[in-house]
Formats: C-alpha cells, structure tokens, sequence
C-alpha cells in the first residue's frame, strides 16, 4: 500500500516502505505500542535538545523525545530509553525550530 506523504520535520519516518524492507514486520512483532505525536511537540522535543542538552537531533528523534515529553508513553514505574541518532537536519530548518 502507498500512502500520501506530508510535508513534516520528520521527513526520515514520513517516506513509505521499501517491498523488501523489514521494518513494517520488525514493528509489528516487537513493538508494544504505537503513539502518535503532533508536528509540534516534535518541533519543540527538538528545540528543548538543543537549549538544554546541546544536542542537535533530526526530527525522527524528535518525534521519539516528543512522545515521552508530551506523556503519550506511561513510564511510570519504568526505566526506558530513547535512542538519539542523527543530526540530519536542513540549517535553514533548524534555526526557524530556535
């Protein structure tokens, strides 16, 4: 199935899937729940990595950091990680994000 893709700071999840790629069936197997984040609690994951943590990160991760900022995951009680990869991210685009 092909999907109409948006305009979105995580451009790196917002592409469809290879044939041959086994994300979709990795996901399906192992992942315990799927969250949605809004476009601007990742803007602002992404904005509070740099002003806090130095960190430059692309918008895929700032979609991870925003799930857990915005509460959308229950951590509660839990130890939990969120992996940070990449600093992939258009100059022009991350100064509008500061």
């Amino acid at each position: 199935m092909t999907i109409a893709v948006g305009d979105t700071i995580a451009d790196g999840l917002s592409g469809n899937l290879d044939p041959d790629s086994p994300t979709f069936e990795m996901v399906r197997t192992l992942a315990e729940q799927v969250v949605v984040v809004q476009e601007q609690e990742a803007i602002e994951a992404m904005r509070a990595a740099v002003l806090n943590e130095r960190l430059i990160i692309e918008g895929a991760t700032g979609v991870a950091v925003g799930a857990v900022l915005a509460r959308r995951v229950d951590l509660r009680g839990r130890r939990a990680a969120v992996v940070i990869s990449g600093a992939n991210i258009d100059s022009a685009r991350l100064k509008a994000i500061l």
